[in-house]
């Protein structure tokens, strides 16, 4: 499918006839006494009109509608049908409607919905109710069919909605049943008024007004009196009757022939309009009634009668139950009760026909970009595996349209072996499970398929073509690296993105930019961190081609990660800023998209020493769910979160976090995450003076392997770097600080070696406390003006002050010294608080030089945006406000020449 179709098939999704009120040629009577009612309560927020089939809710709600459109009141209409169950097609079409009134209204949820970012109905909801509180006029909203909602997640949106403060909404609905709705609790509050069966069933003289204008009998007073007590003033039926009575010379007989009972009353009025219309326009009715709704093609494809637009105009001109659903008059429907019944005359008349006819049908709408309804028309036929195939041809258009539920709903229909042949479908769910670590699922899942893909090679001969087969592997090997990437086993993750890069012909965007994203961050763990801000930017900007606004998220995190690791903190906050922003403006603030990068920004506030920043930060999501994105997400949070109630004195605080870190490290296999923890309990239990405790817990059988090779090799990871620093504070905390050190030493030059100041600084922070142990304190200078040097920002200190008192007063000894030497100027060789970083100091000196901030950016591997970064990092730093200022005090400084 070209770009272009592809695109218009996904606006398709959002079904604009449903947001557009049905309508009839005329109105066959005005129901003043109704419509009064209805307006007068029009301004309390719900206004529910409950009644069964055929009793024109559909109709008062119409007129009601047009008496406000007549008032300029904004109003939005939304026709409900089985395909809204599915919670954000239901947010989709309740944005879009109301867009329609007022075009900025929720345009980031509209984004996020287009974008199928995993999101709870909780969240997505909340995104929706603040949305909602940003109008600022009577806004006015029409739902109708509201009964074909069985959702729970739905249900609970609309009532929500129903219940919040929101005095500018009004809501008018149409329903058989009440449908869990708050109603008790809106009358309470005098905000609801509900119009019933009995209030929309004819008067006598609304029976009259409407067979004089329907019929060309006269009825006296005792005949219509006769019809209304036969129809009990049933809309639907009065209008059958009408329409029958047209074809009928005998009145009273006709009248007579009446059953009390109003289904039956239905089912002969049916046969009575149907058996009086022309013989073609019959067989034009009954097949046409298998569609939910059609155009004048869809109808001609599925009837085969290349007269399909008169006969569409005939049924409208004859009065026979059909609406018009746009204003274009394009798209039709019968009224449902006259579709029940034409379906049912199908089944008797023609059963051999349903079959051919659902096929029809279901080929039309994949061809016009409609899947769900073809997907639906399929299930109606008695051939799963056509039904399956249609769903595997449109499951990557509707994940990307955010129609996740109904994807699922609809993939649980298919037997297993129908499910089996299916890899596109199953790729695409695997997918889902990937993001919301159903990790089991998945890996079942791709063992499935790349089972059923070698069976395949293996037989050589297939309905998937040669170019199918090839895009199915690609997929299926981005979706194993995905899978080990969010499962942290981060070497296989780089080995596959490796394997991929050189093996998949695939040329989708977004796969490619994951794919260079695992990369970075699988490489940043092996200590390999010489990615560039441009490397970083052009990855960003492949997201974006592929429209994975979602997956930036993720990308700028794993940046955000690298630089910090570099010891690069300026640019490391820049990536987790933007990755904040981007999370809430797709799906708001109280999300675990948003939460990610919030941790991490409050992991890095943390070791700059900036404890209130952290806390506040981590104080934004205190109740999301940390299963989520990549490891590094619950690592910030769970560490973070210890380690500020540790320092406030909450020990019983932190050690329930790193509990509950450690647990949900077990759940999902995490090594990486256990180490982390590990290592943070092991130096709270030594801090605390518990060091038997933590020797204990380092000798537990689980942790013996972690300790038969300690030293570092060029496939060492970070999980490692932590076994190995738990086990250092255990020997120190035993005095046994000389089977440690030579092991710190190696580490550090290991890390160093790469510019992984961020490592390096940990392990500096315990050899330091290793020296302090053994009263060896200009040796712990040494390593503390190392790692100050090392990181040219000087920021990274709270590990050190972490090790507690005795390392702490070296470092305030260094202080002290650095102000006595430079007083208050800022100190570089020093690397205490407030100075310049080495990029800073870059910046300053190829700016000397007369670059421009085009050519700045070009030299160092930098976008212009984040050269302008750097230089509000140096005005604030340097208490300067322009550029030619900054490099005259760095030139009288002698930082630069």
């Amino acid at each position: 499918m070209s770009t272009r179709k592809r695109a218009l098939a996904e606006l398709r999704l959002v079904q604009q006839t449903k947001l557009i009120p049905p309508s009839k040629v005329r109105a066959l009577v005005e129901r003043d006494r109704l419509l009064s009612r209805a307006l007068q309560a029009v301004d309390r927020r719900l206004l529910l009109i409950t009644a069964g089939a055929g009793y024109g809710k559909t109709s008062l709600l119409v007129q009601v509608h047009e008496k406000l459109a007549q008032q300029h009141a904004t109003r939005s209409w939304f026709s409900l049908d089985d395909g809204d169950n599915d919670h954000a097609s239901f947010l989709s079409h309740l944005v879009a409607t109301m867009q329609r009134a007022n075009p900025s209204f929720a345009t980031a949820l509209a984004f996020t919905l287009r974008a199928a970012a995993p999101m709870s109905a909780a969240v997505l909801r909340s995104t929706l109710l603040n949305a909602l509180a940003t109008i600022d006029q009577q806004h006015y909203v029409f739902f109708d069919d509201y009964h074909v909602i069985v959702d729970a997640d739905v249900r609970a949106t609309l009532s929500a909605i129903l219940l919040a403060p929101l005095p500018q909404l009004h809501f008018l609905i149409a329903t058989r049943s009440r449908n869990e709705l708050p109603l008790s609790r809106l009358k309470t509050l005098d905000q609801a008024v509900e119009i019933e069966s009995a209030d929309l069933a004819f008067s006598n003289l609304e029976v009259s007004q409407f067979i004089g204008n329907a019929s060309s009998k006269y009825l006296d007073a005792e005949q219509l009196a006769r019809l209304r007590a036969r129809t009990e003033g049933w809309a639907a039926s009065l209008q059958l009757a009408a329409i029958a009575l047209n074809g009928v010379d005998d009145v009273a007989g006709f009248l007579q022939e009446f059953s009390g009972e109003s289904r039956t009353v239905g089912e002969f009025l049916g046969d009575e309009v149907l058996r009086r219309q022309p013989q073609y326009l019959q067989e034009f009715l009954l097949e046409s009634a298998i569609l939910t709704r059609f155009n004048t093609s869809l109808a001609r494809a599925v009837t085969g009668r290349d007269d399909s637009r008169a006969l569409i105009d005939e049924a409208e001109a004859r009065n026979l139950f059909i609406f018009s659903l746009d204003e274009q008059r394009h798209w039709y429907r019968y009224h449902h009760l006259f579709s029940d019944f034409l379906q049912r005359r199908l089944r008797d008349r023609w059963p051999d026909k349903l079959e051919v006819l659902h096929r029809r049908a279901a080929a039309w709408l994949m061809d016009n970009g409609l899947p769900l309804e073809a997907i639906e028309h399929a299930f109606l036929t008695s051939d799963t595996a056509f039904a399956g195939q249609l769903l595997d041809d449109s499951c990557t258009q509707l994940f990307a349209a955010g129609q996740i539920r109904s994807l699922q709903k609809q993939a649980a229909r298919l037997p297993r072996e129908v499910l089996l042949r299916l890899p596109r479908l199953q790729l695409e769910l695997t997918w889902d499970y990937e993001l919301r670590w159903q990790f089991r699922a998945a890996t079942d899942t791709l063992a499935r398929v790349r089972a059923f893909l070698r069976t395949v090679q293996e037989q050589g001969g297939s309905a998937l073509s040669v170019t199918d087969t090839s895009f199915l592997e690609s997929k299926l090997a981005h979706r194993e690296m995905m899978l080990a990437l969010l499962t942290d086993r981060l070497p296989e993750a780089y080995m596959l993105a490796r394997q991929w890069t050189t093996t998949t012909p695939a040329d989708e965007a977004f796969m490619r930019a994951s794919v260079g994203t695992t990369q970075l961050h699988a490489d940043r763990e092996r200590y390999r961190c010489a990615a560039t801000p441009a490397q970083a930017e052009s990855l960003h900007q492949l997201f974006l081609e592929g429209g994975a606004y979602y997956g930036t998220v993720f990308h700028d995190s794993a940046c955000g990660l690298g630089f910090f690791m570099r010891g690069e903190l300026a640019t490391a906050e820049q990536y987790y800023e933007r990755a904040r922003q981007t999370a809430i403006a797709l799906q708001g603030e109280d999300t675990q998209l948003t939460a990610m990068p919030t941790a991490l920004l409050a992991e890095l506030r943390y070791e700059r020493g900036e404890l209130a920043s952290a806390r506040e930060l981590l104080a934004r999501h205190p109740a999301v769910a940390l299963d989520f994105g990549f490891t590094d997400f619950p690592i910030a949070r769970f560490v973070t979160a210890a380690r500020l109630a540790f320092e406030a004195g909450h020990s019983h605080d932190a050690e329930a976090t790193l509990a509950a870190g450690l647990q949900l490290a077990d759940q999902h296999d995490l090594p990486r995450l256990y180490a982390h923890l590990i290592n943070e309990s092991l130096r709270q239990m030594i801090a605390s003076g518990r060091g038997q405790q933590a020797s204990t817990l380092l000798a537990l059988p689980r942790h013996r392997a972690w300790f038969t090779a300690l030293n570092p090799d060029d496939q060492s990871t970070s999980t490692q770097e932590l076994r190995m620093l738990g086990w250092a504070r255990v020997c120190i905390a035993r005095n046994e600080q000389a089977q440690a050190l030579p092991v710190l030493r190696r580490w550090l030059a290991h890390t160093h070696q790469r510019d992984c100041v961020r490592a390096a600084l940990r392990i500096s922070a315990v050899l330091a406390a290793l020296h302090v142990s053994r009263a060896e304190t200009a040796a712990a200078r040494r390593v503390i003006r190392a790692a100050l040097k090392m990181t040219g920002e000087g920021g990274l200190l709270r590990g050190f002050y972490d090790q507690g008192a005795g390392v702490a007063a070296v470092l305030e000894g260094l202080r002290a010294a650095a102000q006595a030497a430079h007083g208050s100027s800022v100190s570089i060789t020093t690397g205490l608080a407030g100075q310049l970083t080495s990029r800073e100091l870059e910046l300053l000196r190829l700016t000397a030089q007369g670059m421009a901030t085009s050519d700045l950016a070009s030299a160092l591997g930098l976008t212009q945006s984040t050269v302008k970064w750097y230089w509000q990092r140096i005005f604030a730093k340097l208490e300067v406000h322009r550029r030619f200022e900054a490099v005259k005090l760095a030139r009288g400084r002698g930082w630069i020449v």
